[in-house]
């Protein structure tokens, strides 16, 4: 029973056509005025009390701010920390009135007290014509999903790059360890046929300079000629020491 009640409750409610058809009316009386240029430290509400210090009624403000990276340069470069915006959009409640104080501030100060901060700062004011607040909606929706999906790839791509560039230095050490066994059998071989050699060793110089290595030479006992008599009549005959060989005595 409380499932079919949290169901019902999730429902949205739709709106009849009388409720529609007044909030369409009420949506094409609405004007939008887009300001390009925000001085520092100026905010919503302080754009809202300016402005219905005219007479207007202001029912949405959204101030773009500004790009990370900028402010993070500007920072680091001795600008001041807080938080700036770089443009902004108004809705009025009435697009006349949008329509009046876009063509009657634009360019000139915006007032206030003597001491006001933005007193001097001149307003950048331009009525949209035929802009809804949907519109505005619709085109931040579309931009933070361009930068989440840009984000996505640039994110796979330094995968790929941390990726490919561990394989390389793995597949180096893999090689410099290949060489360091290789240097190490290669010099294990080398001890061992010094040692197996006789008089091996170095000498030192009579300088008292490095020691050089003593050249070794082997002598091989050779086995005796075997003497062929070749006789023109007779053929091929052994020779006596060869028969006496075999045969083990003298012939």
């Amino acid at each position: 029973m409380d499932t079919e009640k949290k169901s019902l409750l999730r429902k949205k409610t739709l709106l009849s056509k009388k409720k529609l058809k007044a909030h369409k009316e009420d949506s094409e009386e609405r004007g939008i005025v887009y300001m390009s240029y925000i001085p520092p430290c100026l905010k919503a509400n302080k754009v809202r009390t300016l402005l219905t210090a005219h007479g207007a009624e202001i029912l949405r403000i959204y101030l773009a701010p500004e790009d990370p990276a900028l402010a993070k340069r500007r920072r680091q470069a001795g600008g001041k920390r807080g938080k700036r915006f770089v443009e902004g959009w108004i809705e009025f409640a009435n697009k006349r009135d949008a329509k009046k104080l876009s063509r009657v501030l634009n360019g000139q100060n915006m007032g206030g007290k003597h001491f006001a901060k933005h007193k001097y700062d001149l307003w950048s004011l331009k009525y949209l014509k035929g802009f809804k607040w949907d519109h505005l909606t619709e085109e931040i929706a579309y931009q933070n999903a361009v930068r989440d999906q840009k984000m996505a790839v640039e994110l796979r791509n330094a995968k790929k790059e941390r990726d490919f560039y561990l394989s390389r230095v793995d597949k180096a050490h893999a090689i410099d360890a290949m060489e360091a066994r290789k240097a190490k059998r290669e010099g294990a071989e080398e001890e061992e046929e010094e040692e197996g050699r006789p008089g091996g060793g170095e000498e030192e110089t009579a300088g008292g300079g490095p020691k050089k290595k003593q050249r070794v030479e082997r002598h091989f006992r050779q086995r005796k000629d075997m003497i062929i008599d070749v006789d023109q009549d007779d053929g091929v005959s052994l020779g006596k020491d060869v028969l006496s060989s075999i045969f083990g005595g003298g012939s």
